[in-house]
């Protein structure tokens, strides 16, 4: 029987969260990763796994949804997330990922740092937002247009003001002087 065991009397919850994750790779993905490598085609999507979102957690549906939004927003795949409703079979496929995003600062990191890809933290606010988004695309090769409008992503943005929009707003505001 394999388990893993909480040390209740020098640890707490989320340092037993993060060594929990680290221990998951170690027992079902990665004697199991060394013996396959995922075939990659040059123009495959680049993957990646989002460590950390659990039952229970913070904000986990919304803060899932919105770190997802920003990955397939710059043209990225989710690979994986984990632990949240993954299959010990599928724990492997964590190797396959060409980047993580850690989700909390809480716990995650660990298990990160002992993947051999590189990782992010997930941002809070729109400056770290912006810079998260350009740093996961330079890493991953990819190109983004326009990094500055994270937080309009996939939303439809307002058509232009018309000339005749401006001219009434220009001459609404002569008035008012």
């Amino acid at each position: 029987i394999q388990r893993f065991l909480p040390r209740t009397i020098d640890e707490d919850q989320w340092q037993s969260a993060d060594r929990a994750l680290v221990w998951l790779w170690d027992q079902f993905g990665k004697a199991k990763a060394k013996k396959r490598k995922a075939k990659k085609t040059e123009n495959a999507k680049k993957l990646v796994n989002i460590i950390g979102p659990a039952y229970g957690y913070f904000n986990t549906p919304s803060d899932l949804a919105e770190i997802q939004r920003l990955i397939e927003g710059i043209g990225a795949e989710i690979n994986l997330i984990f632990p949240l409703g993954c299959p010990l079979e599928n724990i492997v496929t964590l190797a396959d990922a060409d980047a993580n995003v850690c989700l909390y600062r809480e716990y995650g990191r660990k298990l990160c740092e002992t993947l051999e890809a590189p990782y992010f933290r997930a941002p809070i606010g729109l400056d770290s937002t912006t810079k998260f988004r350009r740093a996961l695309g330079e890493e991953l090769g990819l190109l983004i247009a326009n990094a500055s409008t994270a937080h309009n992503l996939h939303r439809p943005q307002p058509p232009p003001p018309t000339t005749s929009t401006t001219h009434n707003l220009h001459h609404r505001q002569q008035a008012a002087r």
